[in-house]
């Protein structure tokens, strides 16, 4: 286990001295990834969740989250999408109403109107 002084804590696998394949990463502030890595970098398959529960799971590329995807808050309103640079199509729903509410893009797992 690697330990950064602002808390930080990482297990999983190294290459030439870089985080590289699978591993989880917990920061200093809660936030959790779990997946793929690549040259310290969440590249490929992996699942985030920030420390208020908002959460991702699907494809990345060099830290971003890009390709499909699914986003949700709270267990209660998801979406699935295709990401692009943090912006993608959104269909979403409420699992509560049992309805959509949404279709647009998010920016940064906000919702985003042109």
């Amino acid at each position: 286990m690697q330990i950064w002084p602002d808390g930080t804590k990482y297990v999983g696998y190294w290459r030439h001295d870089k985080i590289d394949g699978m591993g989880r990463m917990i920061t200093g502030d809660g936030d959790v990834y779990t997946g793929d890595w690549e040259k310290n970098a969440a590249h490929g398959m992996g699942e985030y969740e920030d420390s208020s529960g908002v959460k991702y799971s699907g494809e990345w590329v060099r830290d971003r989250q890009e390709g499909r995807g699914k986003a949700g808050y709270r267990r209660r309103s998801r979406g699935m999408a295709r990401w692009s640079c943090l912006c993608g199509r959104v269909q979403g729903w409420d699992e509560e109403w049992k309805r959509e509410i949404y279709l647009g893009c998010w920016i940064n797992l906000c919702r985003f109107l042109f």
